[in-house]
């Protein structure tokens, strides 16, 4: 898309932003509004925001002839509102208007509200402007190669994402590999058979669990989950009622299952015991990963 209108960038809220001149919008669109009037009405309807939206700024003395080629060196101190004729060159700046430089998208908002087709010529013009300040910069390879200083800083940006993206395998490789310990595992299982998945023998584990502050052993000798693990959703607790056949009384029994998240979460602590071959009973280390 060629230039319609043209784009400087100007500092602004504290950072470089690209910018256009309103007063080169306001031609472009086509409203029959003095400038003054037109720019002056859209802030105040529309809540813009001067240093933030848009920014504005004392017209130099001949900037305009300069832009044409002139010279301005011998015409800067100029009183101001005095037009600046320059001999063959029939475009001057004049020192003292005040000109609007806006934002792309407060430029792109005073062309929608036009409602016409240099409206949306203008908008969708502005919008090809910021895909391609945002796009990544096109490197030439056959400069590059000839170029010392460029092969480095493209070796320096390809070595730090390598770098980066080793950091990420290596952070990701303990729950990769506790995952896989779970690949056969589906709902919440024993005890005894969440000790078998892990490698675990089942006096070993029950200690393990207890040491993790999950579960502790009731008065009538059952297991059963601390709160925390539970509300944690690392363990739930099935209770069994049942009749003694022998004396005919009720009671219950309670049994500790493990849940898929529980399991992941014993898997992590195992695999993270990197130093062992196989997963074995961790001790103190391992209690910092217990629930609070």
């Amino acid at each position: 898309m060629s230039a319609l209108i043209p784009i400087q960038a100007r500092d602004m809220a504290g950072a470089t932003q690209q910018t256009v001149n309103a007063r080169e919008l306001h031609a472009f669109l086509g409203n029959g509004m003095r400038f003054n009037d037109w720019i002056k009405k859209r802030v105040a309807e529309y809540g813009f925001r001067d240093g933030i939206d848009f920014q504005q700024f004392e017209l130099q003395a001949g900037a305009g002839m300069a832009s044409s080629g002139g010279g301005i060196a011998e015409i800067l101190d100029a009183p101001k509102n005095v037009a600046l004729e320059s001999t063959g060159c029939g475009n001057f700046g004049q020192q003292g208007r005040i000109e609007y430089a806006l934002t792309l998208d407060m430029a792109k908002e005073l062309s929608m509200v036009e409602r016409n087709e240099k409206g949306k010529q203008a908008r969708a013009y502005f919008l090809e402007c910021e895909r391609k300040a945002k796009a990544p910069p096109t490197i030439d390879p056959m400069r590059a190669l000839n170029d010392p200083a460029a092969m480095r800083s493209l070796l320096l940006t390809y070595c730090d994402k390598v770098l980066v993206l080793e950091d990420k395998v290596a952070e990701q490789a303990p729950k990769v590999e506790a995952l896989e310990l779970l690949t056969e595992s589906e709902g919440s299982m024993c005890v005894t058979d969440a000790g078998k998945v892990l490698g675990i023998t089942r006096d070993k584990f029950f200690r393990w669990l207890h040491s993790l502050i999950w579960i502790y052993k009731r008065a009538n000798g059952d297991w059963t989950a601390h709160a925390p693990a539970e509300r944690a959703g690392y363990v739930v607790v099935k209770v069994h009622n049942y009749v003694n056949p022998k004396t005919g009384e009720h009671g219950n029994s309670h049994m500790v299952r493990i849940t898929p998240k529980g399991m992941a979460k014993l898997a992590t602590l195992l695999v993270k015991r990197i130093d062992a071959p196989k997963p074995t009973i961790p001790t103190g280390d391992l209690l910092q990963g217990a629930p609070a």
